[in-house]
């Protein structure tokens, strides 16, 4: 989760932190069905400016060419991954 370039602080905490940006204009939503993080992370997206969003559950990976995405990816594991586009910018 820390691939994106913003990414949610710890549980419970509603801070955006920066992440490692590998992933550009990219927001991670971490444990998103878990703690019901749909709205967080369309908020998250509208508050950094990011382009792309991505939700994803515990015990799930997302497998992304940074040159691809968000065209193209694959889910490892069987919780959700949600992929999201900033219609807000």
């Amino acid at each position: 989760m820390v691939m994106g370039e913003y990414q949610r602080g710890a549980r419970g905490e509603s801070k955006i932190i920066k992440g490692l940006g590998i992933l550009k204009n990219t927001i991670i939503e971490p444990h998103y069905s878990e703690r019901h993080s749909q709205q967080l992370l369309i908020e998250g997206m509208k508050k950094s400016g990011m382009k792309y969003g991505i939700g994803i559950d515990s015990v799930t990976g997302i497998v992304v060419d940074p040159i691809e995405f968000p065209s193209i990816w694959s889910k490892l594991g069987k919780g959700l991954v949600d992929v999201k586009t900033n219609s807000f910018l």
